[in-house]
C-alpha cells in the first residue's frame, strides 16, 4: 500500500503561530485527522479537523467544517465548540487539573471519541547553562538544563518546548518528551537533547506534564521522524503516530499543564 500525508500541528494550545509537520502516511481511503490539546487554566480551545490527503497530491487535506464538537468534563460540565474557520473550532475554556475530558466529534452519522486525563503542573525550579568544547560535528556552546521535583506516587511524562529570543523552536527535531523512569519521586536534571545556544541568547523552557497517551502519541512521532521517514523524506512510513480516538481518526485529544522558565546565556 502506498503513502498518505496528514497535517500534524503541534501545541494547538500555545496560541503562537506554529510550524506544520507534515508525515507521510498509510495511502488507500481518506481517514478523518482530530488534532486538540487542552491547556490547564483558562485559554482558547482549538481543535483542527481534516481529512488525509494523496502524498502525491500537491493540494492541501480537505478541511471540515460540518463537525458538531462537545467537551465533556469529569465534574459533569459540557461545551460546545463552535466552527470558526478552515476546519478550526474554538471556545474559551477554563481547565481544572486532575479529572478526565473526553472530546466527542460527531460527522454525519460518525461519533469520534477520544478522552485524556489532565494533571497538575509540576513547576520548573532553575534553568541551567553549561559550557560545551566542540566534539566533532557539534559546535562548542552552552547547553541547558532544566530542574524540577518528580511526584514519585505516579508515573509522570513530560514534554520539553523551548523558544530562543522569543521565537519558539518546533521542528520535527525539536520534539523531546520523558518518562519518569530514571528520576522517579526525586529531583530532575534534564537537558534540552542536542541543543547548542550561543552567547547573549535568552532560551525560555516550557515544561509540559502530559498524560500517557499523549506521550504515546509523540513518542511514536519522534521515532517516524527520527527514522528518515519525516516531512520531504519521499519514503513510506511505518505507520501512523499512536492516537486515542475511537473509530479509526487519526491525531489525537491530549490535555496538559505547564510551566515556564527564561535564561540569558552568559557573555
Amino acid at each position: 500500500m502506498r503513502n498518505i500525508s496528514f497535517l500534524i500541528l503541534l501545541f494547538l494550545s500555545l496560541t503562537a503561530c506554529e510550524k506544520v509537520i507534515d508525515i507521510d502516511l498509510n495511502e488507500s481511503n481518506p481517514q478523518v485527522v482530530i488534532e486538540a490539546n487542552l491547556q490547564a487554566g483558562e485559554h482558547e480551545f482549538v481543535v483542527q479537523i481534516t481529512e488525509t490527503a494523496s502524498y502525491f497530491d500537491n493540494q492541501l487535506p480537505k478541511t471540515i467544517e460540518n463537525a458538531s464538537i462537545r467537551l465533556l468534563a469529569e465534574d459533569g460540565t459540557a461545551v460546545e465548540i463552535p466552527h470558526q474557520n478552515s476546519g478550526l473550532y474554538a471556545e474559551v475554556i477554563n481547565a481544572i487539573p486532575n479529572q478526565t475530558y473526553t472530546l466527542e466529534v460527531e460527522i454525519g452519522a460518525q461519533l469520534y471519541q477520544a478522552s485524556s486525563f489532565l494533571p497538575e503542573r509540576v513547576k520548573l525550579i532553575d534553568l541551567e547553562t553549561e559550557f560545551q568544547e566542540a566534539r566533532g560535528p557539534i559546535d562548542e556552546g552552552y547547553l541547558v538544563y532544566s530542574r524540577f521535583e518528580d511526584d514519585g506516587n505516579v508515573e509522570n511524562y513530560y514534554r520539553l518546548l523551548h523558544k530562543v529570543d522569543g521565537v519558539l523552536r518546533n521542528g520535527g527535531e525539536d520534539l523531546q518528551v520523558v518518562d519518569d523512569n530514571f528520576f522517579n519521586g526525586g529531583m530532575a536534571r534534564l537537558p534540552l537533547f542536542q541543543k547548542i545556544f550561543n552567547e547573549g541568547e535568552t532560551v525560555t523552557l516550557i515544561l509540559q506534564h502530559i498524560e500517557v497517551n499523549s506521550f504515546e502519541y509523540f513518542n511514536s512521532l519522534g521515532d517516524i521522524i527520527a527514522s528518515g521517514m519525516g516531512p520531504n523524506s519521499g519514503t513510506a512510513a511505518p505507520g501512523n503516530p499512536n492516537t486515542n480516538w475511537s473509530n479509526d481518526a487519526l491525531g489525537y485529544f491530549g490535555a496538559f499543564a505547564s510551566d515556564t522558565l527564561s535564561v540569558e546565556i552568559p557573555q
